[in-house]
């Protein structure tokens, strides 16, 4: 599991993942995505930039500092408890991102995960899939 963030060998990680049989959870531009969709969906392209998705983030309970001057990322205390519970509401809205992509290459019907660029998915999240195969979520 990782995120878009500074990596650069992105594509080489998700072919060496595909040879060994290993699957990936990729979030772009951030794993924040995934948080931000808890509370609502989202659209446009960020060019790998998280500010966008911060800055909404920033707007929710118990998130009001995310991300700001110390870097302050943790989940913990009241910002899991105003995300427990909504995981299939994030998992509705990360399927939904699919939809937004203007090529077939990687919209839901071209088989999104499978067919697309990983640098392609730009807004993207599939965490869900990890929840899913954990028994976490039925989806």
């Amino acid at each position: 599991m990782f995120d878009r963030d500074e990596h650069h060998e992105i594509p080489e990680a998700f072919a060496r993942a595909k040879r060994e049989g290993i699957k990936v959870v990729f979030s772009n531009p951030s794993f924040d995505l995934w948080l931000l969709l808890h509370f609502t969906a989202f659209s446009g392209t960020q060019g790998g930039s998280s500010v966008v998705v911060h800055q909404k983030l920033r707007q929710r309970p118990a998130f009001e500092t995310f991300a700001l001057a110390h870097g302050d990322k943790s989940l913990k205390g009241a910002r899991i408890e105003v995300i427990r519970g909504k995981e299939l509401v994030a998992t509705r809205n990360a399927r939904r991102l699919t939809k937004d992509f203007t090529t077939t290459e990687c919209s839901e019907a071209g088989g999104h995960a499978d067919h697309c660029q990983p640098l392609s998915r730009d807004h993207s999240t599939n965490v869900w899939k990890l929840l899913s195969d954990l028994k976490i979520i039925d989806a």
